[in-house]
């Protein structure tokens, strides 16, 4: 049977950055301030870096992680990486909107690991809101992220309809025209084989 799971505790710091410890599953939980996953470690075990029941977690501002593990009795001080330094570098300035200092971080990530999805997302954002479409739809599609790559695709057909008007009315108006005509001489054709059946080639002559 499935069971629900048992967050001991909760800290945040100062980015906005979530980070949460699991009971059942020993795992350490990390999500940025719109709840996208940053990254997951831990798991059950003795063994460093594992956990047999955690209860509370902290953490300071350099950005260490204290948890407690009450079956262990014992407090475990995690580290960030640089790879994760440099995650909060670039979420901190997204957030404050300083996005190219953020798509500098975001590029320096995926030099570190180039299928790291968050990193796809953000810069297709960052290049969204930079009206650079066209690298905001490379970087959503490598990121997977179709609600993202369908937002700009919208907006690049609509841009695409709002600069091409006058063009795509002439076309239209010329379209009409030509099925106008097309449907008029369809009939014309079409009358006069009905008549030939009917009538006979005669009722045609006159």
């Amino acid at each position: 049977t499935s069971q629900y799971p048992v967050f001991a505790d909760i800290c945040v710091d100062s980015s906005g950055t979530v980070t949460l410890i699991e009971q059942r599953s020993g795992k350490v939980y990390q999500y940025d301030k719109e709840g996208n996953s940053v990254t997951v470690f831990g798991g059950l075990g003795t063994t460093r870096g594992y956990f047999q029941s955690p209860v509370a977690i902290d953490r300071d501002e350099k950005g260490n992680l204290y948890i407690l593990d009450k079956n262990m009795n014992n407090i475990q001080v995690f580290k960030p990486t640089e790879f994760l330094n440099t995650i909060t570098r670039a979420n901190e300035s997204y957030f404050s909107g300083d996005y190219a200092v953020s798509l500098a971080e975001w590029e320096k990530v995926v030099k570190i690991n180039p299928d790291y999805p968050l990193a796809a997302t953000r810069i297709g954002k960052i290049y969204y809101k930079n009206e650079q479409y066209l690298a905001s739809l490379d970087s959503y599609y490598s990121g997977d992220d179709m609600v993202g790559y369908s937002e700009t695709f919208g907006e690049l057909r609509h841009l695409f309809i709002r600069d091409n008007m006058g063009v795509l009315a002439v076309v239209l108006i010329v379209l009409a025209i030509g099925l106008t005509i097309s449907i008029k001489a369809l009939r014309k054709y079409t009358k006069k084989n009905i008549d030939a059946f009917y009538y006979g080639e005669q009722h045609d002559k006159k």
